[in-house]
């Protein structure tokens, strides 16, 4: 059998790419040392994928009428990248294709994953729920293997999700010569 290498996705910041909204990184050792062992690394930043600048105004999630859920601006409220980070899914088909993983970065709101706070239009945070762009992933990919960063620095959910990626990958990618 031939084994190819394993391609893990995980958010730029995570990284140390300067692609926050602040301009600044959220380098993190332990995913940065955990993944340079075995993998090789995608970085993805879908914020700045979809045109947006470094730094720019900060966007959070908020909860429509309809109850669904938008990426929109802080202070310019009717600053909405929803359809944006969604339709990023769709142009990283070919790359999000061969991966066996992602590590997405918490509490973000294009990233999260169960970790980022939903406002109401009001204003009032109201619920925890995933990034727009995380959200997509997981509905277009239900069986990929993912991560928050914060799982990767937990030794034992770490290990499981190590294992969940390898399993992935001898699905996917291991074909019989």
């Amino acid at each position: 059998m031939k084994q190819q290498k394993i391609i893990i996705a995980v958010s730029s910041c995570l990284m140390g790419d300067p692609v926050r909204y602040d301009g600044k990184d959220k380098a993190n050792q332990t995913v940065i040392s955990v993944l340079s062992q075995e993998f090789d690394v995608i970085h993805i930043c879908p914020e700045t994928g979809i045109g947006m600048s470094v730094p720019r105004p900060a966007i959070q999630l908020v909860e429509k009428p309809d109850d669904s859920i938008h990426a929109c601006g802080v202070e310019k409220k009717s600053q909405d990248v929803t359809d944006a980070l969604l339709s990023y899914v769709n142009e990283l088909d070919k790359r999000l294709s061969s991966i066996s993983g992602y590590i997405f970065k918490a509490r973000s709101p294009s990233c999260g994953v169960g970790s980022t706070p939903v406002f109401s239009d009001s204003g009032e945070q109201i619920k925890l729920g995933n990034g727009v762009f995380a959200q997509a992933v997981m509905n277009k990919y239900p069986d990929l293997p993912i991560a928050e960063e914060s799982e990767i620095e937990n030794r034992p959910a770490c290990n499981g999700f190590l294992e969940n990626v390898r399993a992935y990958h001898a699905r996917h990618f291991i074909q019989a010569e």
